[in-house]
């Protein structure tokens, strides 16, 4: 990030009691690859964009030395920083995810930093399935996106972001 971008409202390291692979746990709450709510950079950066306590964010995940910084821009910054813990899977038990099939043991190995996160956000997840009936997948990012282009707002902090309409 340069110097001409706003500094985030807040910056600090987050430490977990569990392994997670960000980018592939997030993944899930990407529609399409040029969904303007979420962007992925090298592998290993999260940014992402959302409601929180109904105030625009934008947050940034990325590692640390001993965690997962965790930077955050807008309004909702604070009820950002807050949600990011769930949304990484902290209520997921993998242990309790135990296949019989041998390709699925596999899968599930191989995927050792995949969790199943929570976002609390029934909005962001309805519009693109309200988008995507009755039409071709095409047709429905390409209306996703629209809508979140024409009624939505640019999200804060330093990445062209948007945040989700009402």
């Amino acid at each position: 990030m340069s110097g001409g971008e706003p500094a985030p409202a807040v910056d600090t390291v987050l430490h977990l009691d569990f392994e997670v692979d960000p980018v592939v746990t997030m993944a899930e709450l990407r529609h399409g690859p040029r969904d303007p709510t979420i962007r992925f950079e090298g592998g290993v950066v999260v940014w992402r964009t959302a409601r929180f306590d109904d105030a625009p964010a934008t947050v940034r995940i990325s590692p640390a030395a001993d965690g997962w910084r965790v930077m955050a821009w807008g309004d909702g910054a604070e009820a950002a920083l807050a949600a990011v813990p769930r949304s990484l899977g902290a209520e997921d038990d993998p242990a309790a995810l135990r296949p019989e099939q041998p390709r699925l043991r596999e899968l599930v190995a191989r995927l050792a930093g995949w969790r199943f996160g929570r976002t609390d956000a029934v909005w962001a997840s309805r519009l693109p399935a309200v988008c995507g009936q009755m039409v071709t997948a095409i047709e429905a990012l390409r209306a996703y996106h629209g809508i979140v282009r024409r009624f939505g707002e640019p999200a804060p902090g330093p990445q062209r972001l948007w945040v989700t309409p009402r």
